[in-house]
């Protein structure tokens, strides 16, 4: 038994819920209930990398079983990024996919099955976070519990990352991520570490994007600087993001696609307008951050 001929026209219809339900019929997996949204999100988000196989089928044979169910991963992946912004059904996906990953090896294509599930279950686990707190005592404890847990989900991504390079083409973010979390867990020698490690990771040949995901870790870095009164570091982001708005500008840009940038760099002034002392030129701003080159716009 292979992908079956309905799945993929399920695939290419993005019709993923009704390939995920077929999967699961064909390799006898039930879905697990949860008496808590605490166990829900712990099933999310299990970083542990040994699990007991999935039950041998018979006349399936087993690698044919271990394809189904790296498809069915793939599509519960689909699933959870489409629905981010409810972290119950987002948990919910996770869950279901980290019970399919039993069937793999870890490696290779399973590595970024796991990486995704994981990446997905770290914001569902902070985004939890968040909502909990509106109606709960010992916010301050309840709060770090789901951060933390939030950041060993991004820990993991980050050495699956670094054994298999090729799970993810975006590995700024992981540490985009952790750099938010850390600020949250008032962590600032990690935000610093972090930020750098994404500003790092930054294509050289900056687009829009590119410029505006480096202007918000800038932001991050800048932010938690604030909270620890480090007024040179606050400067520092503060002229490394103008300079990057400004040649992102003088490139030719269309100005409606540089609305983003405006609203994010006002922000950094905001912050950053207050503070007495600032670097006097680019490569200080840079030195100060930790940087060793300066990004282009250059194609």
């Amino acid at each position: 038994m292979v992908v079956t001929s309905v799945l993929w026209r399920y695939w290419q219809e993005q019709q993923y819920e009704e390939a995920i339900t077929e999967v699961c019929a064909l390799l006898d997996v039930k879905e697990e209930s949860f008496t808590s949204d605490q166990d829900l999100l712990a099933a999310a988000g299990d970083t542990q990398a040994i699990r007991p196989k999935l039950r041998a089928l018979p006349g399936i044979p087993a690698e044919d079983s271990a394809n189904l169910a790296l498809f069915g991963c793939s599509c519960c992946n689909r699933l959870a990024e489409q629905v981010h912004k409810d972290w119950r059904v987002t948990a919910h996906w996770c869950a279901l996919a980290r019970c399919l990953e039993a069937a793999g090896d870890g490696a290779g294509p399973w590595a970024m099955a796991r990486f995704q599930r994981l990446f997905h279950a770290a914001e569902a686990i902070r985004v939890a976070g968040k909502d909990v707190l509106k109606n709960e005592t010992g916010r301050l404890t309840l709060k770090n519990d789901y951060l933390q847990a939030s950041q060993r989900c991004l820990r993991e991504c980050e050495s699956i990352w670094l054994r298999w390079p090729s799970c993810t083409s975006s590995p700024e973010s992981i540490y985009t991520c952790l750099a938010e979390v850390c600020w949250q867990l008032k962590d600032m020698e990690s935000v610093r570490s972090s930020c750098r490690r994404a500003l790092s990771l930054m294509s050289d040949c900056l687009t829009p994007a590119k410029v505006y995901a480096c202007m918000f870790v800038l932001w991050v870095f800048q932010s938690a600087a604030v909270d620890v009164f480090s007024w040179r570091e606050v400067r520092a982001a503060l002229h490394c993001a103008r300079d990057m708005f400004e040649r992102l500008q003088a490139s030719g840009v269309d100005p409606a696609h540089l609305r983003p940038h405006t609203r994010l760099l006002k922000r950094l002034q905001r912050q950053g307008s207050v503070v007495p002392m600032a670097p006097v030129n680019l490569a200080e701003a840079q030195e100060e951050l930790g940087l060793n080159c300066t990004k282009t716009l250059d194609s």
